[in-house]
């Protein structure tokens, strides 16, 4: 809870400051005239109030702006349970639309997943892989749970393309997918893929690195296929 205005202790600073200080005018006879000393008292005292009210304001504003910043970061405060949080879009996976904004929340023990109306959750030894991919990197196409190989000429397509943009010297963008692999409720390999912004990449990079940490002493498990 807050400190009432009153019990900041930067308020109670500036008020001896005001005090000494028209203490140390008086006493030192700068202004012998009763009124000239009054008036003193009272330029002091719009100082005062000024100052009181100017650092209230800075202080405001950087508590707003801490509250934007962690909106916008989705940070969870003084969370000790919480290992990584990230925001991303749903692609395919779950039962839910295309591009529906989710947020994923790692703990040691599961991974949950809230969007949509619904939370999904996972356990960490569920957890068989977890990555992070560029679109230039992904020459293949994750199909619920599996993979497709690439044709050939794809390869040569890609090559040729990079080629061209070093050539020619083009910035290029990358899309960053976030790519899960689990074992779900019915013992069956199955993926989720999530589309991660650019404000979000550090952050999944990192979810990415601590769920690698957790599952490292998983189990391996034999799918037949």
């Amino acid at each position: 809870m807050k400190k009432p205005f009153y019990k900041r202790w930067w308020v109670w600073v500036f008020v001896a400051w005001f005090i000494w200080g028209t203490y140390i005018n008086l006493s030192t006879n700068k202004f012998p005239n009763e009124g000239k000393s009054m008036d003193l008292i009272i330029e002091r005292g719009i100082y005062l109030v000024f100052a009181v009210g100017i650092i209230q304001l800075i202080l405001k504003a950087l508590e707003y702006q801490k509250k934007i910043k962690m909106k916008m970061n989705n940070v969870t405060e003084l969370d000790p349970n919480v290992l990584a949080k990230i925001c991303a879009h749903h692609l395919e996976g779950l039962p839910l639309a295309e591009k529906t904004f989710c947020e994923l929340i790692l703990t040691s023990e599961q991974l949950n997943i809230v969007g949509g109306g619904a939370n999904f959750s996972i356990m960490i030894p569920q957890i068989r892989a977890a990555e992070l991919k560029t679109d230039t990197e992904i020459d293949n196409i994750v199909l619920g749970g599996y993979t497709r190989d690439p044709w050939p000429y794809e390869k040569y397509i890609l090559k040729a393309e990079t080629e061209t943009r070093l050539f020619n010297k083009e910035k290029k963008t990358y899309t960053h997918f976030l790519i899960l692999s689990y074992i779900n409720s019915e013992g069956v390999l199955a993926s989720i893929v999530f589309l991660v912004e650019d404000a979000d990449e550090i952050r999944a990079f990192e979810a990415v690195f601590e769920i690698k940490s957790l599952i490292k002493n998983n189990p391996t498990v034999t799918i037949q296929l």
